[in-house]
């Protein structure tokens, strides 16, 4: 009796075994004789058949996790801890040596669960292996410059889509969050090099920002002392016109009474201007002259209107002729 009621209460103590807590950021992935079950577990308390029947895995779905190569990130500033690596070099593809670390964040897909839990063994050496060959693939398809300096920001957004795309290739079963890279540099040996490098181009930086400002200061010049210059040419050529047509209205005015005088006095000028009545007019002007005729002032403050004085004798004579 005493047998039974011990092989009861172990029996009672296994079944117990199979009781559960879920947290309330975590799900639970549960294998039963191996196959996964479709449903994870929520938070709460569950039952299941002991081990070695069933098997947990704890999973926390929001969690992100991180994976560094080049070297551990400041004590302080990770995020989640990380797997430790070995100094990543790359050789350019301009035939230099720079230390990359970098860091990859990804989060556990809950569409794939299988694939993240059976796949691969160890998934985060997996991760830093092919962030560390996308590395040294795009480091010999681009210069020091643009590793070191000018193209961090564009490495970041190529490794981020690049991994994405290969995560899926390889069914890993992680949402790839993005690629930081922390830091580019040389190695010891050869930083004061690049730190003297890296002044020059600043320095020459300066120089050809402050050129395109002096340059931008003088073209600005030049336009506005062209538009004033056009503007005044312009306002210029704008008075002449109006002097111009001024001077041809008295002109005309100066003809109109000239003609109205002459028809006054009875004098004709002819209709048409052949050379014998061109010669008869400049004869009969040169009379006008000579007999003391006023002649329009242009330049003069009031108009001086014009009076003929009929010369006889000129008259008498172009009537003879």
């Amino acid at each position: 009796m005493t047998r039974v009621l011990w092989l009861m209460a172990a029996i009672a103590m296994y079944l117990l075994s199979g009781f559960y807590i879920v947290g309330g950021g975590e799900q639970v992935a549960v294998r039963r004789f191996g196959r996964l079950q479709p449903e994870l577990r929520t938070s709460g308390l569950h039952w299941d058949a002991p081990a070695p029947f069933v098997r947990l895995n704890r999973l926390n779905l929001a969690e992100l996790r991180t994976v560094s190569i080049g070297s551990l990130p400041a004590q302080g500033q990770e995020i989640l801890p990380t797997t430790a690596s070995q100094p990543c070099r790359l050789l350019t593809g301009d035939n230099n040596v720079l230390q990359v670390r970098a860091q990859l964040h990804y989060r556990i897909d809950p569409a794939q669960i299988s694939d993240y839990l059976f796949h691969y063994q160890n998934l985060d050496r997996r991760l830093s292996t092919l962030l560390e060959a996308l590395f040294v693939e795009l480091s010999a398809q681009a210069g020091v410059d643009y590793l070191h300096t000018q193209g961090i920001g564009d490495l970041n957004n190529r490794l981020t889509r690049e991994m994405q795309f290969l995560s899926g290739q390889f069914g890993l079963g992680i949402v790839v969050d993005r690629v930081t890279v922390d830091s580019v540099d040389p190695p010891a040996q050869v930083l004061a090099d690049f730190q003297d490098v890296a002044n020059a181009r600043s320095e020459a930086a300066q120089v050809i920002q402050q050129a395109r400002t002096y340059a931008e200061q003088r073209v600005t010049t030049a336009t506005a002392t062209a538009q004033e210059r056009v503007a005044t040419a312009i306002s210029s050529r704008r008075t002449l016109e109006t002097t111009a047509l001024a001077q041809a209205e008295h002109f005309h005015q100066l003809h109109r009474q000239l003609i109205e005088s002459s028809s006054a006095q009875g004098i004709e000028y002819p209709a048409q201007k052949s050379r014998w009545q061109q010669q008869q007019t400049r004869e009969l002007l040169q009379a006008m002259m000579a007999s003391g005729v006023r002649t329009w002032l242009f330049d003069a403050e009031r108009p001086v209107n014009l009076q003929l004085q009929r010369n006889v004798e000129s008259n008498n004579r172009l009537e003879t002729q």
